[in-house]
């Protein structure tokens, strides 16, 4: 049966991808994975991938961020064969009570049409930024007004706290789990730091260095210790960190709903970076925990 026909008489074969199967696909001419990288996938996490056996397109999926409630997308390999490979990756989402199955415009951008053709709804607009002078964010660090102290697997003592002021600061959907904080600083040149007054912490702040550009990937301060200049001076705390590393340009990003942030990084001096902007589809299955604000 060719193809064509496949498709007309909704006879499409999609099966779970294993991984004796991994050499069987045809992921010719994509730059952004190959077979190894399939492999790892597939392994990791099984019976959430699929693919066509008669034309070797597939869908890779993952747990975004560490998180199960939110398989992600992270490759459509795909000729023609979208719907059917959706079709296969949301049912063994709904089967595992995800929430959403989501997909990113980070590594590849497809028009909004695709989205609502397949019931993806926009979640969320990342907005990102660049400071290219990071000494001057460096001064607002007050060394009198917050203790430092780094976090690591060998000194995790203050991770619980650093959970709990992720997670009343952000969206349920933005949360770090405790696995993805813990597997974010086993990566090279990866830094978390919680910020400590008077016996409490109050803030954190994660970063990632690449040469002489750094990013700062996640910062917050707990609730109620708002306004009171820890913000600054926590992101003046990891300028100098990452200047100490030899950055000269610092990058971040938010959400493009996140006023505040938004508003605080554009007062700071960071620039937005519009052509690295994305968005966030997810095909939601339970809107209350995917729209739950902090």
């Amino acid at each position: 049966m060719n193809l064509e026909v496949a498709r007309q008489d909704g006879a499409i074969d999609v099966q779970p991808l294993r991984p004796e199967d991994v050499p069987l696909l045809n992921p010719a001419g994509n730059p952004r994975i190959d077979e190894t990288d399939i492999d790892a996938i597939v392994r990791r996490h099984p019976n959430r991938s699929f693919w066509v056996p008669e034309t070797g397109e597939f869908i890779l999926v993952q747990p975004w961020r560490s998180r199960d409630d939110l398989p992600h997308i992270h490759t459509l390999w795909s000729f023609g064969n979208d719907g059917p490979l959706l079709d296969a990756a949301a049912g063994a989402a709904i089967g595992a009570n995800a929430a959403s199955l989501v997909m990113l415009e980070t590594g590849e951008r497809r028009k909004p049409a695709f989205y609502h053709r397949y019931g993806f709804d926009r979640v969320e607009g990342i907005r990102t930024y660049e400071h290219s002078e990071p000494e001057v964010l460096a001064r607002m660090y007050s060394a009198g007004a917050v203790q430092f102290h780094r976090v690591t697997r060998g000194q995790a003592a203050m991770l619980p706290d650093v959970e709990k002021i992720d997670h009343a600061s952000f969206p349920w959907f933005w949360w770090n789990t405790h696995e993805e904080f813990l597997g974010y600083i086993s990566f090279p040149g990866v830094e978390l730091w919680a910020g400590e007054r008077d016996g409490q912490t109050v803030s954190y702040f994660g970063i990632t260095q690449f040469h002489q550009w750094a990013h700062l990937d996640r910062i917050a301060v707990a609730s109620g210790n708002q306004r009171a200049g820890l913000g600054k001076t926590t992101v003046g705390f990891a300028a100098r960190r990452m200047l100490q590393s030899g950055a000269v340009r610092i990058g971040l990003s938010t959400q493009s709903g996140n006023r505040i942030s938004r508003r605080m990084y554009e007062s700071l001096g960071f620039r937005h970076t519009r052509q690295s902007d994305y968005d966030v589809y997810g095909l939601v299955f339970d809107a209350e925990r995917v729209y739950r604000s902090p």
